[in-house]
């Protein structure tokens, strides 16, 4: 698929600017320079933090109540939609335990050349090395672009169309406020037809790679999953599987990102039918510098080799700040990127598992050294 409605070398140009810009914009480095990164106060509220298991009692509905995530909030904005460059600190979670600044040294090997800017920790320890690192680059790139308002407002745009989302089931939801366990489990939702009218009555279909083997359990499942005074949490923390983040880096081209060690923290609403909360997870670098070469050589297949993109992947290993497991003790390399995005839902009725095409490669026959 080609994509026309961009110059391809003015992508490609803003692109490397985007990412070389933002590697200048924190070049604190692993020496006496990381003073420089600040620390991001910790607040007294519970953002970031998970309610404490209620211990019972056990579920008493049937069935599975299904949300789809009608609306992300990726870190620019407050959920009220205002901007803010620093609304990244309070979407994710506190992933591995601890309350990193630019000075902590008890964490992971960063990959060479990163600053300890990367590592820094949003408000109550939040892991968000995405939000902090690579979101202010995808804006830079995909702002002069979009059609319809910017990153965010373009990656909305496409759920709000019906494109590709996230659906979260949680089973044997009854009417009360607290249940233990309850488990739940998360799906890539197939594209709709139609937009959907997020008013409890659509239907949508599963995306069968989101399942292991044909029709078989989700990918992406927490079997000890708790509901306390309305609020669920996934555990344990998933193992890999692919979401739809709705990374939208160019027009009409949103591939699923490879996730792993996720956790959800969903509210439900008043009335049971819509529902507000976070993801947090980590992305495997290596995969996500594959994820973003796809998208690279839909543009041109120079960027799927060679110094351009040698030089976006090289900024994308230095926002590792995590292990894939979730923890962060040194001595380790880094090798995943932490990641925090808020999201709001709205209840839907699950359809059939259908299959759905994956993107072609086309860098998989490519092998042009672009310049």
């Amino acid at each position: 698929m080609g994509i026309v409605s961009i110059s391809t070398h003015v992508w490609i140009a803003t692109t490397a600017v985007a990412f070389s810009t933002a590697a200048c914009d924190s070049t604190a480095s692993s020496g006496d320079g990381a003073a420089a990164c600040g620390n991001v106060p910790s607040t007294s509220g519970t953002v970031g933090m998970l309610p404490a298991r209620p211990g019972g009692p056990p579920p008493d509905g049937t069935g599975s109540v299904v949300f789809a995530i009608s609306k992300l909030y990726y870190g620019d904005t407050d959920r009220s939609g205002n901007t803010s460059t620093g609304a990244w600190t309070t979407y994710g979670l506190n992933i591995d335990g601890k309350t990193t600044s630019g000075q902590s040294t008890d964490v992971c090997t960063q990959f060479e050349g990163a600053s300890r800017c990367a590592q820094l920790d949003g408000q109550n320890g939040i892991d968000n090395s995405f939000g902090e690192n690579l979101l202010p680059i995808f804006i830079t790139t995909v702002g002069g672009f979009s059609t319809v308002g910017g990153f965010s407002v373009a990656a909305n745009n496409d759920i709000a169309q019906g494109g590709p989302t996230t659906l979260i089931a949680l089973d044997q939801l009854g009417a009360g406020p607290t249940y233990d366990p309850l488990q739940g489990a998360m799906y890539r939702a197939a594209p709709s037809m139609t937009p959907p009218r997020w008013d409890g009555s659509d239907i949508r279909n599963v995306n069968s790679a989101s399942l292991a083997g044909d029709g078989g359990a989700p990918l992406l499942s927490f079997p000890s999953g708790y509901l306390t005074q309305g609020t669920w949490v996934a555990e344990p923390p998933s193992g890999p599987g692919l979401a739809d983040l709705s990374l939208r880096i160019v027009p009409g081209f949103v591939p699923p990102v490879l996730v792993t060690n996720v956790q959800v923290a969903l509210t439900l609403g008043p009335t049971g039918n819509t529902a507000s909360g976070v993801l947090s997870g980590v992305v495997p670098t290596a995969s996500f510098v594959a994820w973003f070469q796809l998208i690279a050589g839909h543009v041109s297949t120079s960027l799927c080799s060679g110094s351009a993109f040698a030089s976006i992947a090289q900024q994308i290993e230095q926002a590792a700040d995590i292990m894939l497991d979730g923890t962060n003790e040194p001595g380790e390399v880094c090798n995943g990127i932490s990641f925090g995005i808020g999201f709001d839902a709205v209840a839907v009725q699950m359809g059939p598992s259908v299959t759905v095409l994956p993107i072609p490669d086309p860098c998989a026959d490519a092998g042009d050294d672009g310049p």
